[in-house]
């Protein structure tokens, strides 16, 4: 009587199996890998098929379980070789660039106010400039004077 030995890979979340050839449970691990499942290596180890993989954002801590491909639909950005440093929706959102403050004349003659594009004109600094585009000698060389 001959014996046959199949080892498979079951997905701890629906209990799907996948039949391998290899008889070392590396050898399996790496299989299930190349074949789209999700292994977990660690005090215990859990495998889930392409369907139900399980990620947690390597920044907040928030988790998620699904497809891969629908889980980047819904915004998270997988890292597929190491899935420990995937990011949740929220935080794969890319930072909002800022806008440097620029001058904005106030008007032809005289002024002109510092300002951000979020906060508006700052009325606490300004700046005398004479038609001929000199700061004013009176300025103290050149500094800011304080508004009233």
């Amino acid at each position: 009587m001959s014996y046959y030995h199949e080892l498979y890979v079951v997905c701890d979340e629906c209990h799907t199996s996948l039949l391998v050839d290899e008889a070392t449970y590396e050898d399996a691990d790496n299989d299930a890998a190349d074949e789209g499942w999700q292994v977990v290596v660690g005090i215990e180890d859990k495998h889930y098929c392409p369907r139900h993989w399980h990620v947690k954002c390597h920044d907040c801590d928030a988790a998620g379980s699904g497809a891969p491909d629908e889980l980047e639909r819904q915004g998270w950005r997988i890292d597929r070789d190491y899935p420990c440093d995937s990011l949740c929706p929220e935080c794969a959102k890319p930072p909002r660039r800022r806008t440097p403050a620029r001058p904005i004349l106030i008007s032809t003659k005289t002024r002109v106010e510092w300002a951000s594009p979020q906060k508006g004109p700052n009325p606490q600094t300004e700046r005398t400039i004479h038609g001929d585009n000199q700061p004013d000698p009176h300025d103290h060389h050149g500094q800011h004077r304080q508004r009233p």
